[in-house]
């Protein structure tokens, strides 16, 4: 709930700046120019609406889809011991209440479980009843595969027959969930239901997603690029299926997997790309942290069931350095059998939670039994708009802390310094400034990349370096006072600044997210082991290389800088599939880096193999000394 509300902060902070760098490019527009002197601005964001336009044979079988969803049990979300959790007890609910929130959740969540997939596709429906082989077969779609099996509800049910789940409650369960045959006779009756639901499958007609291959090929003969997002990859297959090989157009699919096409996606809609008559079909694993904004336009396949899903959609392509002065947003328009309903908005947020976290809280009360109305696509595009224009009145955006050193009563740069150096026009590799200080210290602004904002650190002397752009900047408000004094190059300022370059390397390994912090710390030991077996097997090539690679992860004195980004990437890579192994089983916590690492180490052979695989040349990046752009030294005497 934590990490959703940071993101959920992120937008509102994203949003907000929007808006303030826009009003201050409006009054100088010759002051914000990119390296080619283009005007620098974030385009305007043009919603439109498709309709799917489904037979009225289609929106029958859909509500007969429903009907049949309303009446399941939900057994498949009674795995784990029925308890409830402390925070409830402390708030006065009763174990009765309790209970009947757990059962009407269970059933509103199976139901949202199927419309969910049915508003994506057929294919997606079939995956979720009856697993991804069969769907992948059912539908013919080539070149696509899952590591591990996804979906699969009617043999999952078939394994809990009579399987009753453990009651830590003090008072009696129903008797499906506490005597072995009448569990058996729910799960029969769940069974039941899911296969009736999965015979209608195929008498649904295709129209729903030709609907979409005809926006699709419409839009990359006027745009040259298209970006559109589905949820569920097996959708996006089946999508790239129907469009074929069509003249001048490629058609890319782009999801969590390694052997999909998201390297080819990235470079094809990245910034400068000349690339022409692509179709990138992403999940929302690309919503996220990467630029693609060659692309004007962005289709929803599926309704976001959240305004914040299709804000990390919108924007991949709504970005300053955008080349489009206007970007299309396409949503869809279901019929009101297919759509999105608003209770589903919640529901979908809780079964996410549900799945990864293995939560046990019951759903809200009105959201247990109730049939919601459909939510009309006008509503949700105005929510979309609403949420751009509404300002957060009393709390700061991410990036004021910043603004503040030069803007403001408190600045710290006067605002005609300021201006007189935005608008020198020489090219400047790096501006280096040192300063009188009690203890040595050191900013730097790094430069990291063509696909990322420049990274900002403050390295005290002693203690911990700051990555956060607000630790950065009380940092220089503490370090850069009214009599802060400037000093000329000489011997000592030069080795204090050498001191920092140093450390460098080693400091920008803390600016990777936690979890490929962790994925280099496991990778350092597995590596570790699979040596120690190399050299009982005598394969001495594989020692070295292994050797090599140890050397990198270890050692604070290297010839070049690593990647380390990269190698956490790769890494990730390497121990997906028994990642997905691990997913696939019953857990009752969250499942964490260290805990696959025994599977890994299990298959050394394999493991070997595919290290030598990722990691032939390990990659790395310029050096951090020469990625400097501007730097403040403090200097001790």
């Amino acid at each position: 709930e934590v990490d959703q509300l940071r993101k959920e902060i992120r937008q509102f902070t994203v949003r907000r700046t929007k808006r303030v760098l826009n009003s201050l490019i409006d009054r100088e527009p010759e002051a914000y120019r990119d390296h080619r002197g283009r005007p620098c601005r974030f385009p305007r964001h043009k919603p439109k609406v498709y309709r799917l336009n489904e037979p009225d044979a289609d929106r029958t079988i859909a509500a007969e889809i429903r009907a049949l969803a309303d009446e399941l049990y939900g057994v498949t979300h009674f795995v784990r011991p029925i308890e409830m959790p402390e925070v409830l007890r402390r708030q006065g609910v009763s174990e009765e209440r309790y209970l009947q929130g757990r059962l009407g959740s269970a059933r509103k969540l199976a139901g949202y479980q199927i419309m969910s997939a049915l508003r994506s596709s057929r294919a997606a429906l079939l995956e979720h009843l009856r697993g991804s082989e069969a769907a992948i077969e059912a539908f013919g779609i080539e070149g696509f595969s899952k590591k591990a099996e996804t979906g699969n509800l009617i043999a999952s049910i078939r394994g809990l027959e009579g399987r009753v789940p453990t009651n830590k409650l003090s008072i009696e369960l129903p008797a499906w969930l506490q005597e072995p045959e009448a569990h058996a006779e729910a799960c029969a009756h769940d069974l039941d239901l899911y296969q009736r639901i999965a015979a209608l499958v195929p008498r649904l007609s295709a129209q729903r997603e030709q609907a979409k291959v005809d926006l699709l090929i419409k839009l990359v003969a006027g745009h040259g690029l298209v970006l559109a997002f589905d949820s569920r990859p097996i959708s996006l297959a089946l999508i790239r299926h129907m469009i074929g090989v069509r003249p001048r157009v490629e058609c890319l699919l782009a999801w969590g997997d390694a052997a999909s096409d998201r390297e080819t996606v990235l470079k094809s809609f990245a910034p400068g790309s000349t690339a022409r008559g692509v179709v990138g079909l992403c999940s929302d694993s690309l919503s996220e942290g990467v630029n693609l904004q060659q692309a004007s336009v962005l289709v929803h396949l599926d309704m976001p069931s959240v305004v914040r899903i299709a804000e990390q959609r919108v924007g991949r392509v709504d970005r300053m350095d955008s080349p489009h002065r206007e970007i299309e947003a396409w949503w869809p328009e279901d019929a009101p059998e297919f759509a999105l309903s608003s209770d589903h908005r919640f529901i979908e947020r809780f079964e996410t939670v549900e799945r990864l976290l293995g939560s046990n809280m019951p759903l809200p009360e009105h959201l247990q039994f109730e049939s919601a109305a459909p939510v009309r696509t006008e509503d949700m595009i105005e929510s979309f708009e609403q949420a751009a224009e509404d300002s957060w009145d009393g709390i700061e955006d991410a990036f004021q802390p910043v603004r503040s050193l030069v803007e403001g009563p408190e600045a710290l740069v006067g605002s005609d310094i300021y201006a007189r150096y935005r608008d020198i026009d020489e090219r400047v590799i790096a501006r280096v400034s040192l300063v009188r200080a009690r203890k040595p210290w050191a900013f730097f602004c790094l430069n990291a990349g063509p696909f990322n904002a420049p990274r900002w650190v403050f390295v005290p002397e002693d203690g911990t370096p700051k990555f956060e752009l607000s630790e950065v900047a009380t940092a220089l408000r503490e370090n850069l006072d009214d009599d802060v004094e400037d000093l000329s190059f000489d011997e000592h300022g030069t080795s204090t600044l050498q001191r920092f370059l140093l450390r460098l390397p080693k400091i920008e390994r803390g600016l990777l997210s936690k979890k490929k912090q962790r994925a280099l710390a496991e990778m350092a030991i597995c590596i570790e082991r699979l040596t120690d077996h190399a050299k009982e097997q005598g394969d001495q090539v594989l020692v070295d290389h292994l050797y090599e690679i140890q050397k990198v992860l270890t050692s604070d004195h290297l010839d070049g800088q690593p990647d380390w980004d990269e190698i956490a990437s790769r890494w990730l890579d390497v121990i997906r599939p028994v990642w997905f192994e691990k997913l696939a089983g019953k857990r009752n916590k969250p499942l964490l880096l260290k805990d696959i690492r025994k599977d890994l180490l299990a298959r050394p052979e394999r493991l070997a193999r595919m290290v030598t695989a990722h990691f032939r040349v390990l990659p790395a990046v310029v050096p951090a000394d020469q990625r400097v752009r501007a730097c403040i030294v403090g200097v001790a005497d």
